[in-house]
C-alpha cells in the first residue's frame, strides 16, 4: 500500500510541479491593492517614506479582503458581527507589507500538494510576548523546523524563513498573536508526503482498565470520587477537578490523565472547550458505563485524520428531558441524522487535520472508532469486541475464573462485566 502511495506522490509531482514563484512586498504601491467594500486605501509613513495603507471601515461586518501582488489577505474582524472602523490594519514600508493584527489570514490559490510555502517574516514589535506566532492553519501543515515564536529582526537580512507544506491546493496561514511583517513569500514545488488514512482504532468509554482506575483513585488533586444512583444500579464517577484556560485563539485541548499517567480508555483522544476555559466537571468518567462531556461547546479532538477516514460515535443526551442534543462536527460531514436517544452516527472527513466534535448541550459518550467497527452492543449487557481491541485493556477471564488473553475466543469476564471476543 505504502508503495502505491509513493508512485502516486511522485506521478503527482511530475505532472503538477510548482515553479518557484516569489511574491515580494518591497516597493508597493497603491495601484498594488485590490480592496472590497469592507475596507478604503488610505497612506502611512513608516521609516520616513509614506506609503500604500489600507483602512477596515466595514459598516455591516464583512471580512476584508485584500489582493497584493497575487496574494490575498483576509480580514476577519475580532467583533465580525458589529460594524467597525481601524485605520492602518495593514501598513508599507519600502521593504515589507505589515499585518497589524491577529485577525488576518494569509491566502494563496491553485497550489499543488506537496508544494511549500515560505514567509520571510518579523515581529512587528520589539515585545518578545508580542512574537509572531503561526497558530491557525488550513489547508497546510507547518515544517517541523520551524521556530516556535519569531521575534522582530534587526533587519531584512535576519528575517526569518517559516515554512509551510500545502496538503490542499488552496491554503490559509494565520498569525495568532499580535501581526506580522513580512518582506516576501516564496512558493516551490516540494516532495508530496504520501497521505495514508488513520489507523484503525477504536475506543470503548464503557469499560475500562485496572491501571486506569488505580491512577483515578490515587490522583485526589485533578479528580473527584463520588458515588452515583442508588444500590444496585449504583456506580463511582470520576470529575476533572483540573481547569484548563482558553489559549490566544479560543479554543484549548489536553489529554485525560490521572496520576502522571495518560487514561487508556481514551489514549490518542484530546479534549477542550469551543472559546472558553475548560471547568471542573466538565469532564465526567462513570467507571464502566461511559465518558460525560458535561455542558455545551466541550470539545472531542480526533486528530491525525485524512480526507475521506471514516469516523463512527455512539452517544445519548446526558439529561432525562427529552430534547434534542448531539454535537456540531468541524471537518466531517454526517451520513445520518442524529436523534434524541441513543443513536450511531458515522461522519466521513472532509480534509487532511483534526476533526472536532463539539456538544451542543451535555452528551454521554459511549464509543468512537476510526476506520473500524464500534463495539457492539446487545440487550442483556453483554458487549461484542473484536480481540485487537481488547488487548491492554484489562485483565481478562473466562467464564470458569481462568486468566486469558485476546486469543481467546467467546464470552469472557472483563472489568467484571460479560464481553464477548470475536
Amino acid at each position: 500500500m505504502k508503495k502505491i502511495f509513493t508512485l502516486l506522490a511522485m506521478a503527482l509531482m511530475a505532472i503538477g510541479a510548482q515553479a518557484q514563484t516569489t511574491y515580494d512586498f518591497s516597493g508597493l504601491t497603491a495601484a498594488d491593492f485590490t480592496v472590497n467594500s469592507a475596507g478604503s486605501k488610505g497612506t502611512y509613513t513608516m521609516d520616513e517614506q509614506k506609503g500604500p495603507s489600507v483602512n477596515y471601515t466595514s459598516t455591516t461586518g464583512e471580512n476584508m479582503v485584500v489582493t497584493v501582488k497575487g496574494v490575498t489577505f483576509e480580514y476577519k474582524n475580532g467583533s465580525s458581527s458589529k460594524d467597525g472602523h481601524k485605520d492602518n490594519v495593514i501598513k508599507t514600508s519600502p521593504d515589507f507589507i505589515q499585518l497589524d493584527s491577529k485577525n488576518f489570514y494569509i491566502k494563496l490559490d491553485n497550489l499543488n500538494i506537496g508544494d511549500v510555502i515560505t514567509i520571510y517574516c518579523s515581529s512587528k514589535s520589539d515585545d518578545e510576548s508580542k512574537a509572531t506566532i503561526f497558530g491557525t492553519l488550513e489547508g497546510c501543515t507547518a515544517d517541523s523546523e520551524n521556530p516556535e515564536k519569531v521575534i522582530k529582526a534587526a533587519n531584512l537580512e535576519s528575517y526569518t524563513a517559516c515554512k509551510f507544506h500545502a496538503t490542499e491546493t488552496s491554503v490559509a496561514i494565520r498569525e495568532t498573536n499580535n501581526g506580522v511583517r513580512i518582506s516576501k513569500i516564496v512558493v516551490e514545488a516540494g516532495s508530496v508526503a504520501p497521505v495514508e488514512p488513520h489507523a484503525a482504532q477504536a475506543w470503548d468509554f464503557t469499560s475500562i482498565s485496572d491501571a486506569d482506575i488505580t491512577n483515578l483513585e490515587a490522583d485526589t488533586e485533578n479528580w473527584e470520587k463520588s458515588t452515583q444512583g442508588e444500590a444496585p444500579n449504583d456506580y463511582i464517577r470520576y470529575s476533572n477537578k483540573f481547569v484548563v484556560a482558553k489559549v490566544a485563539d479560543g479554543n484549548n485541548k489536553t489529554n485525560l490523565e490521572a496520576n502522571g499517567q495518560a487514561l487508556a480508555l481514551a489514549d490518542g483522544l484530546a479534549f477542550g472547550r469551543y472559546n472558553n476555559k475548560i471547568n471542573a466537571d466538565n469532564i465526567r468518567i462513570d467507571i464502566n458505563k461511559r465518558i460525560v462531556l458535561n455542558g455545551s461547546d466541550v470539545l472531542l479532538y480526533v486528530d491525525d485524520c485524512k480526507a475521506g477516514d471514516k469516523i463512527k460515535i455512539r452517544f445519548s443526551t446526558a439529561s432525562s428531558n427529552s430534547e434534542e442534543r448531539g454535537f456540531n462536527v468541524d471537518n466531517a460531514t454526517p451520513t445520518n441524522a442524529m436523534t434524541v436517544d441513543k443513536t450511531e452516527v458515522e461522519f466521513t472527513v472532509s480534509e487532511n487535520g483534526s476533526v472536532i466534535f463539539k456538544t451542543t448541550a451535555g452528551v454521554n459518550l459511549y464509543a468512537v472508532a476510526v476506520n473500524t467497527d464500534l463495539p457492539e452492543e446487545i440487550a442483556d449487557g453483554i458487549s461484542v469486541l473484536k480481540a485487537e481491541t481488547v488487548e491492554g485493556n484489562g485483565v481478562i477471564y473466562n467464564l470458569q475464573g481462568q486468566r486469558v488473553d485476546a486469543n481467546y475466543r467467546g464470552v469472557v469476564i472483563k472489568n467484571g462485566h460479560k464481553v464477548v471476543i470475536k
